[in-house]
């Protein structure tokens, strides 16, 4: 789903460790447990526990905490109560992180749980900061009220009638329950939760840069517990994939995507020049594979699949910047034909059935195929311009004056990326003028040929 940037505190946007993710307890509400399952079609108890009510740790807290939230009772006489947190799994170097801290490719971490994630994590550091702290536990810098008073808890929240009805419903039971029973009850109770639509609603709000329509289809992602199309495929992004996801995650373009490098004399229509003897196709980055998911597309996957692996169940992973995925990642496995849309190809690689021509969405798949045809033709005009411009680009000098000295690969794809974000923002800013005209502007001027 990936992290919401547009109303967090700037210093936040700016964070590259996410500590305050690593050795806390996040207390979480029934309402935020059940959205988020139904939202991620996954059981609660992959991201959820409890824990005693008196052994929380250093803890990321509800800002109602402490004032009226009824603690959970799992029967069976037991006088210990309990609180819901969210769970953390081992990091490999004697620390304890979020189960929804993605890390991607290039190793900066990412929020899979975005928008939906607990008020605690919205709050942070809020309640502290008003508390007179300027310096929080977990954060890289020091805080002024200012900056987060908008964050800070209102004065009274009411106790949370679904962990009330639960209490009393187990009051008088011999023996107790495992906490799998209270996770489930929370979303078998109608009033509990949102509707799964509210993804959408979610969604809409987005800092992306064009706000996308969620196919509404009953079927597909939410059945797949392998995640085969994240670890077989190597998805191309349009310069407008990469300012969606730069402004909906907060990354920087090197941490989202690389370029990766192919023959000339077999590059296709979407081919980057950089001056040397490849091509090169703009593609989100990929990292290790997770435990359990090898494929036979090898040991790499996407670097923004979230791992929701469960001890006593199936593994099962979940995209971490969903809200603001690749187009090509949205429409899988539809194709655009001349008959209309189809659903469900053979080389689909999802799990048999999970795909159904009669549930999926028609209507919204057709226009995210004819945005992605839009938006693949404004990449390739890009292009038009850039390509002759790259042999100029490569052998151009340095800034320090060493004339002879040809620019790095690295340096020239970091002036792809920045001419080609540039672009895409212009597009935006100045949707009367022509492509070429903005592509042109874009380009170091003293990259393009002489006319």
């Amino acid at each position: 789903m990936g992290l919401a940037v547009a109303g967090s505190p700037g210093a936040c946007r700016s964070c590259r460790t996410r500590d305050c993710c690593y050795d806390r307890d996040v207390v979480i509400s029934p309402d935020e447990v059940v959205t988020l399952a139904r939202t991620l079609a996954v059981a609660p108890e992959r991201f959820a526990t409890l824990v005693p009510a008196d052994g929380l740790q250093s803890s990321l807290r509800d800002p109602s905490e402490g004032r009226g939230r009824a603690e959970i009772s799992l029967g069976g006489g037991v006088a210990e109560q309990r609180r819901m947190i969210l769970r953390r799994r081992p990091d490999g170097a004697g620390r304890t992180r979020c189960v929804f801290l993605v890390t991607s490719g290039a190793g900066r971490p990412v929020c899979g749980a975005g928008a939906l994630a607990p008020d605690a994590c919205k709050a942070f550091p809020g309640p502290a900061v008003a508390a007179g702290a300027s310096r929080v536990a977990g954060c890289w810098r020091t805080w002024e009220p200012h900056e987060v008073s908008a964050t800070a808890p209102e004065a009274d929240v009411p106790t949370d009638p679904a962990v009330v009805r639960w209490n009393e419903r187990v009051a008088e039971r011999r023996f107790p329950l495992p906490e799998a029973a209270f996770l489930h009850a929370l979303l078998a109770d109608p009033e509990v939760g949102s509707d799964p639509v509210t993804r959408t609603q979610v969604h809409a709000t987005q800092p992306a840069t064009d706000v996308l329509p969620e196919p509404a289809s009953q079927s597909g992602c939410a059945t797949c517990t392998t995640s085969r199309c994240c670890v077989m495929f190597d998805p191309e992004l349009t310069g407008a994939d990469l300012v969606r996801l730069i402004d909906g995650v907060g990354l920087e373009a090197r941490d989202i995507a690389q370029l990766k490098a192919t023959r000339k004399d077999q590059a296709g229509p979407d081919a980057i020049h950089l001056g040397s003897d490849c091509a090169w196709d703009l593609r989100l980055r990929r990292t290790a594979a997770l435990a359990g998911h090898r494929g036979p597309g090898g040991a790499r996957r996407c670097g923004f699949l979230m791992d929701l692996t469960h001890p006593d169940l199936a593994p099962a992973s979940r995209c971490g910047v969903y809200a603001h995925r690749p187009l090509v990642c949205r429409l899988f496995p539809s194709d655009l034909t001349s008959f209309g849309v189809m659903v469900g190809t053979p080389e689909a690689v999802c799990p048999p059935q999970a795909w159904s021509q009669e549930r999926a969405d028609l209507p919204t798949l057709h226009t995210l195929h004819l945005v992605a045809r839009r938006e693949r033709e404004r990449f390739r005009t890009f292009l038009t311009v850039w390509n002759p411009a790259s042999k100029a680009l490569a052998e151009a000098p340095r800034k320090d004056g060493e004339a002879s000295t040809e620019r790095s690969h690295d340096a020239s794809a970091a002036a792809f990326m920045a001419a080609l974000i540039a672009f895409e923002r212009s597009v935006r800013e100045h949707p009367d003028v022509e492509l070429a005209t903005l592509a042109e502007a874009c380009v170091p001027a003293w990259a393009q040929p002489s006319k």
